[in-house]
């Protein structure tokens, strides 16, 4: 359980995409850009949607439903080898308002904890509009986590409720999820 927890904090800051292909180096292999260094994971400053999307060797998409009026921050780049083969991108959407309602967006080129969740009864299977299998879970912290694959992606939501406990935290996830556009290759 403890090490459930310390994965979704990671992946709560952590927004993964990526394929085979390598970051573009102009931008995350300067050190004078990174933010921290723990072995082997370099997290980047915070860049852009556009400049996170030059960055790396594929179209980016974000999630178009959001259930509340939202502030964006930036994407957070992390690189989980040395290669800057294994990506992550996060980027997180707050609520105007207040600071408790907030939503975290991760996407990863890698398999970073899908795999060890399927085997987790604490989940549940959903089904997304495309026909995808995805994990939900509710958190005892007022809040829920949808994870899923597909086109060798992993995806991860991560949704805090902060105090409303009007909402249905699986109904909200799955719109997010399905708002999502797929990625594709760009063209090189």
């Amino acid at each position: 359980m403890k090490k459930r927890k310390i994965i979704t904090i990671i992946t709560s800051f952590l927004i993964l995409t990526g394929c085979s292909q390598q970051l573009d180096e102009t931008l995350l292999t300067k050190q004078e850009d990174m933010l921290s260094v723990q072995a082997p994971i370099h997290i980047y400053q915070p860049v852009t949607k556009e400049e996170a999307a030059e960055a790396v060797p594929f179209s980016l998409h974000f999630p178009t439903y959001i259930p509340f009026d939202a502030v964006e921050q930036d994407v957070v780049i992390t690189s989980w080898d040395e290669d800057l083969k294994e990506i992550a991108l996060s980027t997180q959407y707050s609520k105007e308002e207040t600071s408790h309602e907030h939503i975290e967006y991760v996407v990863a080129n890698f398999d970073q904890f899908y795999r060890a969740m399927v085997y987790d009864s604490e989940f549940e299977r959903v089904v997304l509009d495309d026909g995808i299998t995805a994990l939900f879970s509710e958190t005892p912290f007022l809040s829920a986590e949808l994870h899923w694959i597909k086109d060798d992606l992993e995806y991860n939501l991560h949704y805090s409720l902060g105090f409303d406990y009007e909402k249905s935290a699986k109904e909200e996830l799955m719109k997010i999820a399905n708002s999502i556009k797929q990625n594709e290759k760009k063209d090189q």
